[in-house]
Formats: structure tokens, sequence, C-alpha cells
């Protein structure tokens, strides 16, 4: 069991926010079937949540209790193959 800290926890959702913004340009966002536009909103929505879901821990978070959202793979309108958020 590790534990980090509130604000840890609020960071490293912020990296893995960050790194899926660009998928919400519109140039990008519109080529996405509508299912992949959801989980795309849905994933963005959890990692939003986590630290609210976790206040009632204190500044210290036992973070193999962080149940991080699986990052979906996205499928292209034009019938492309599904990708991966990067890492």
């Amino acid at each position: 069991m590790a534990n980090i800290t509130a604000a840890q926890l609020r960071t490293e959702r912020n990296t893995r926010l960050a790194a899926s913004d660009y998928l919400l340009s519109p140039d990008l966002y519109t080529t996405y079937a509508p299912g992949s536009q959801t989980m795309l909103e849905d994933y963005r929505q959890k990692l939003r949540d986590l630290p609210a879901a976790h206040a009632e821990e204190g500044d210290t978070i036992d973070d193999t209790k962080i149940e991080w959202p699986d990052k979906p793979l996205i499928s292209v309108l034009e019938g492309g193959p599904a990708k991966q958020l990067p890492a």
C-alpha cells in the first residue's frame, strides 16, 4: 500500500486530462463516431470526479483504492481503425 496526497492525485488527474485535450479540438472531435465521442466525454468526466470521490480520505489517499478510468479507444467515422489515447 502506498499513499499519495490529494495534491498528487489532482496533478496526475490534470496530466491525464491534458493528454486528451487535443482530442476535443473540433477538427478531430467531429470525425469520431458518436459512441467514441461519448466514451471520451465519460473518460474525462470520471477523471474530473476523482478528487471529490476521495475527499473524505483527507490529504492522504491510499493509491490502491484509486480507480483510474480506462483510456477509451476512439473510432473515426470514415471507418478508420480505432486509436488509443496517448499515455
